[in-house]
């Protein structure tokens, strides 16, 4: 989420070509590690969205270009913030895919961020609804209540 917030000051202050190599999700998945995407509230935004486009994209929230060789797909930015936000807590055999035997904690957003376009994703996507342990936690829509009634 730096580069989403901070990207255009990073390259007025280090330059383009620094700025382009910040957070190398690419590479360092490509060499086989598993960085978990995450926020770093109160200093940025705790939106997943923000940052779910600038994985995808490589822009910042003026549509700076930032390195677009560490662009990841959707599925390896969601993958970022699930099995590998599990890794990190040695927690990826219980948590982080939907899989047998696994945890199912579900989020369920207002938009299919696999077919929209970026921009959709950064600006109009919203989770609808969340399921931790079974449990409906947060439901914008207040739909869950109004089906059990």
């Amino acid at each position: 989420v730096f580069m989403y917030e901070f990207g255009d000051l990073y390259i007025t202050n280090v330059g383009q070509a620094r700025t382009d190599v910040a957070y190398p999700m690419r590479k360092w998945i490509d060499a086989g590690l598993h960085p978990a995407a995450s926020s770093d509230a109160p200093v940025s935004t705790t939106d997943p969205f923000k940052n779910l486009f600038t994985m995808t994209t490589r822009m910042s929230n003026r549509h700076t270009v930032l390195g677009e060789s560490q662009r990841l797909s959707m599925a390896e930015a969601i993958h970022a913030y699930t099995y590998f936000g599990a890794y990190t807590q040695f927690a990826e055999t219980t948590m982080g895919r939907l899989v047998p035997g696994q945890l199912a904690d579900i989020a369920v957003l207002s938009h299919d961020v696999f077919s929209v376009a970026s921009e959709v994703v950064e600006t109009d996507t919203r989770c609808d609804l969340t399921i931790l342990g079974g449990e409906v936690v947060y439901d914008r829509l207040g739909q869950v209540a109004q089906a059990a009634e």
